[in-house]
């Protein structure tokens, strides 16, 4: 259970990473950009 946990939580911290770049680089004109 923790090994998933873990998993979702690295999986969390990839997508908010993700988000904020592309946040930045498009400025927010994108607000439906996906990953």
């Amino acid at each position: 259970m923790i090994k998933y946990r873990c998993l979702f939580l690295c999986f969390v911290q990839y997508f908010v990473g993700c988000f904020n770049i592309i946040v930045k680089t498009t400025g927010l004109k994108q607000q439906n950009a996906i990953c």
